[in-house]
């Protein structure tokens, strides 16, 4: 069926935190060119929440929630709804709550959240259409960084509309050849309840967190040492999108490091996708830096400068490449703390306002 693209009247204003205005897309927008959607939520896996919980218990003999920490200061009041269902074993509000976590605090600053689903749903302004086109303009970009289709130019847009025809092609047709393209599978996480995004008919539901870790692991696939039993370790992973991908595209050393309320949801996400797997979670304690590649992405500058010099101390000393992927309108930025030397540093593809850079050992 052919698609009916129609020019969207978006509102000129300064970008929300959610990638919302014009400031914070790459590509003309349209209404037309693909379905969204909302995840789906798995059926209830006593053994898996069974499971989920002994990680947390194991996690809490090794660290405390302190109110007044770095790490919990202002985590705590937010999740200690999960916190307690986790430490109380209530299966039945852990499943509510873990099948539905993209609408929950646990979620807030990773991926979607209560505060930005609350907003999808009202829609107001029409967000949602807005946020929408915003997740699709990610998605083209992924296949303009992967060289599946050329990339936009301005110049080009002003003599003619001939660049909609690839807002033509379906979702599913750009994943069968970036799959082709790469030799992987690149399904999207079959349950990630109610997480709004793209929703394809043969691949799943893709958000833009898909989008972005899915970049970000091809990223990884392409430029580093062309081998996939590499040690990745990746610093603040949230619920583990990025995992998720670097485990499509075959690597098999994984490690996550996080507090351990989102590591917690990281291993029910990815348990729950992937089945039991071999990607490590640990705290942030026992981060030692000793990897083929540390992965950052939007992380360091809001940990605090402390935080962040002592994941660059051990980095520098214990690590053969750092990726940071990260803004620059904090108190400070990572060229200000890294003292390793900097190979690379271009604008990130998939989020304006962020910057990548590759850093190796200091050279002797």
């Amino acid at each position: 069926m052919q698609k009916q693209l129609k020019f969207m009247n978006w509102t000129v204003k300064l970008p929300s935190n959610m990638f919302t205005g014009f400031l914070m897309i790459n590509h003309p927008p349209v209404e037309g060119a693909c379905e969204f959607g909302w995840g789906d939520t798995p059926e209830r896996n006593d053994e898996l929440l069974s499971r989920v919980c002994d990680y947390f218990d194991t996690r809490l003999e090794k660290e405390n929630i302190v109110p007044n920490s770095v790490a919990w200061g202002s985590i705590i009041p937010t999740h200690m709804e999960f916190v307690d269902y986790l430490k109380d074993r209530n299966y039945e509000k852990l499943h509510d709550y873990l099948s539905n976590m993209f609408t929950k605090p646990l979620c807030h600053g990773t991926a979607q959240g209560h505060e930005y689903y609350e907003r999808l749903i009202e829609n107001k302004d029409e967000i949602m259409q807005n946020t929408g086109f915003a997740i699709y303009d990610k998605f083209i970009t992924l296949m303009e960084a992967t060289g599946v289709i050329p990339v936009f130019s301005p110049e080009q847009y002003q003599k003619s509309n001939d660049y909609l025809r690839f807002y033509a092609v379906s979702p599913d047709k750009y994943i069968d050849l970036l799959e082709e393209h790469l030799g992987y599978d690149l399904i999207a996480p079959k349950y990630q309840g109610n997480h709004f995004g793209i929703q394809t008919e043969e691949h799943g539901l893709y958000s833009d967190r898909d989008i972005m870790c899915l970049g970000v692991a091809i990223r990884i696939a392409e430029s580093y040492w062309n081998r996939r039993n590499i040690r990745i370790a990746d610093i603040g992973g949230g619920v583990g999108h990025l995992e998720y991908y670097l485990h499509k595209l075959g690597f098999t050393d994984i490690t996550m490091i996080d507090i351990p309320t989102v590591s917690t949801s990281a291993k029910y996400f990815l348990e729950t996708n992937l089945g039991e797997n071999d990607i490590k979670l640990i705290s942030p304690e026992e981060f030692t830096g000793e990897y083929d590649l540390v992965v950052n992405f939007d992380g360091l500058p809001t940990y605090g400068e402390d935080a962040a010099k002592e994941y660059i101390e051990k980095i520098s000393k214990n690590t053969k490449h750092f990726l940071s992927i990260n803004r620059e309108v904090d108190d400070f930025r990572i060229s200000d703390i890294c003292n390793m030397t900097r190979v690379s540093r271009n604008q990130f593809w998939y989020r304006k306002g962020y910057v990548e850079e590759d850093y190796v050992p200091e050279r002797s």
